[in-house]
């Protein structure tokens, strides 16, 4: 058993390497000028001396795969020791190995259960007699949710080079690994062009010669046009031996993203069905699609899948936390997947503003909330200032909530001025929420000209002229909620019939609001044959809340005609004992009275009193 090396040991470990290749100023070079790769390299084999050995020599080694042919050898006279080993463990236990060792990157128990079939209590204390016996250890993460890889690295490598799939991608994810973490593009270009040039001059391992190739076309630095040369190139020489289709396919993927692109969406389901290697980047574009097309299940599905083939993907983790937040309404796995994705090593802070949000909406954790907002700006997502501004301002708070709408505003980001206004407002300084009002008109904000022209009109000393025509230049750009405030703003000067004809020309339009507010004006004026027919199409036009204003308008009018309807348009829209919100529920109660159903109606209002305390 041999103790990991810290950094400066690898970094002398490389240089020793170096040496015995002649390179030993080039690997001093890369150390001093990218530091970071030694890290990476350290990480990736968990700091063992003999796995960073062999995978550095396959890096140096330039020649007729000698360096891999070794490991070979080396591989087969292990095969006892390991063997015996494996040997030693359960079949259950054998199971949680190999799907650990196949992954290669640390995996959750989730994964591993989904790859086994096996109960996660199963799992867990499984994985707690493998740890404690060594063959794997635990990777701690931010969550309860922590990950797990194969201890030793080497064993790793031996597992997937004995019982990988032949001819496949993830045989060789482990040196797939190294090469993207410890080569730029220029380099990884050299090391091709020198494989290319062995297989063309016969100098070459042929089992090497498919395992380098089909590592180089994994690689995420190597040119689309020079994996196409080495795909040639090896093809003719050891026919049938690549990784099959992958230009191919790759060009199907691009196909099928400029067709996403373009908002062809129906074209890029059908072609996506052509895609035979099902990758990480299948995936993706997958869940994309199905979202588009309201096709949930099998985007989750899509997600899902993605997701086990790369845990370390937090934007995966992101589309998973959204598809449980938003199509399923199941918060708590949404927030397992966005706390998940803070924890991986690249993290997105979308994830914390969701997070943030949530905490606000279902916990009502205002601290907690703010934590996750201020991550997420830390983390480059600055649409979380907003957010803050919002708590600040909801919590009275109002210098803190002008500071982060200002940030917002500087950042040109959502309606930072509108929000700002709502702050000044608060704190009674009309010059400057005109000002702001005026900020956000020009910032080309949501709804800005209806909220100056309602900001002239309801001033203490009302402004009716320029607001009627900020009111009816929104109207010109196609904003239906312009024709709901311009009536209101008529009624603030008794012009009854402008009013009037401002909702009817609203309603003409398919606005709602228009209606819903032509009804009440309607019933004040005793037209209840109009009014009905304007609640009616409110409700018709998707406004269903107006349901509870036309029957408190047929009680407050003392319609008795009309009160056994009233009666029915509640229940008819799922309003009763059980169903509806608390305002529903008195009003239900109300109307049950009225229509002579008191025993009901004394029922729903004890149990309504019984729930309230």
């Amino acid at each position: 058993k041999l103790d990991s090396l810290n950094k400066a040991d690898c970094e002398k470990l490389l240089i020793k390497i170096g040496q015995q290749y002649g390179e030993e100023q080039q690997i001093r070079n890369i150390i001093e000028q990218h530091p970071g790769r030694v890290e990476s390299l350290r990480r990736l084999t968990g700091g063992v001396p003999r796995t960073i050995s062999y995978l550095f020599q396959i890096f140096m080694d330039n020649e007729n795969g000698r360096a891999i042919k070794d490991l070979y050898l080396l591989i087969d006279t292990l095969t006892l020791l390991y063997k015996s080993e494996l040997d030693q463990l359960s079949t259950q236990q054998q199971k949680v190995v190999d799907a650990i060792a196949r992954k290669w990157d640390a995996i959750s128990v989730k994964e591993i259960a989904k790859k086994t079939r096996l109960e996660s209590k199963n799992i867990s204390s499984i994985l707690s007699y493998l740890e404690k016996n060594q063959f794997i250890e635990k990777i701690p993460t931010n969550t309860k949710n922590h990950l797990y890889r194969i201890k030793e690295r080497f064993m790793n490598i031996w597992y997937l080079m004995r019982f990988g799939r032949k001819n496949d991608k993830d045989n060789v994810v482990w040196l797939v690994r190294f090469f993207d973490a410890w080569c730029d593009e220029s380099e990884l270009t050299k090391r091709v062009k020198n494989h290319i040039n062995n297989l063309k001059g016969g100098n070459y391992d042929v089992n090497a010669a498919i395992d380098m190739g089909n590592t180089f076309l994994s690689c995420e630095n190597i040119s689309e046009t020079l994996k196409e040369e080495l795909i040639r190139t090896t093809n003719s020489i050891l026919p049938d031996r690549l990784l099959k289709n992958t230009k191919i396919e790759e060009k199907i993927l691009d196909t099928v993203k400029s067709l996403v692109k373009n908002n062809k969406i129906n074209e890029a389901e059908e072609l996506l069905k052509e895609v035979k290697i099902k990758d990480i980047n299948y995936y993706i574009i997958a869940t994309s699609i199905y979202i588009m097309k309201h096709k949930v299940k099998e985007a989750l599905e899509a997600a899902e899948k993605a997701w086990e083939l790369d845990n370390q993907n937090s934007q995966i983790a992101i589309s998973l936390g959204t598809l449980e937040e938003f199509h399923f309404n199941n918060i708590k796995k949404a927030e397992e997947y966005y706390k998940l994705s803070l924890a991986l090593p690249k993290p997105h802070g979308y994830a914390a503003y969701r997070l943030g949000d949530i905490s606000v909406e279902f916990y009502d954790n205002y601290l907690e909330a703010i934590n996750y907002h201020k991550k997420a700006v830390e983390l480059k997502f600055k649409l979380s200032l907003i957010s803050l501004g919002d708590i600040y301002f909801n919590q009275g708070n109002y210098d803190e909530a002008i500071k982060y709408y200002s940030e917002a505003i500087s950042l040109k980001l959502g309606n930072g001025n509108t929000k700002l206004a709502r702050v000044y407002t608060a704190l009674g300084k009309t010059k400057e929420v005109e000002k702001t009002l005026i900020a956000a008109l020009n910032a080309g904000e949501e709804n800005s000209k209806i909220n100056l022209g309602r900001f002239y009109y309801l001033k203490p000393r009302p402004n009716f002229t320029k607001a009627e025509k900020e009111l009816k230049e929104a109207l010109t750009e196609n904003n239906k909620d312009a024709y709901s405030q311009l009536a209101k703003m008529y009624l603030k000067k008794d012009e009854l019939k402008k009013a009037t004809n401002i909702l009817e020309e609203g309603v003409s339009k398919g606005d709602p609001e228009s209606a819903h507010q032509l009804g009440h004006l309607f019933s004040k004026q005793k037209l209840y044959a109009k009014s009905d027919e304007m609640f009616e199409k409110t409700i018709e036009l998707g406004e269903i809340s107006a349901v509870g204003c036309w029957v408190e308008s047929i009680y407050s009018q003392f319609r008795k005609d009309k009160k056994d309807f009233a009666l029915k348009l509640l229940e008819e829209n799922n309003v009763n004992e059980d169903e509806g919100s608390l305002g529903f529920k008195l009003l239900y109660a109300k109307i049950l009275l009225w229509n002579d159903k008191t025993e009901y109606s004394l029922k729903l209002i004890k149990k309504l009193i019984v729930e309230f305390i």
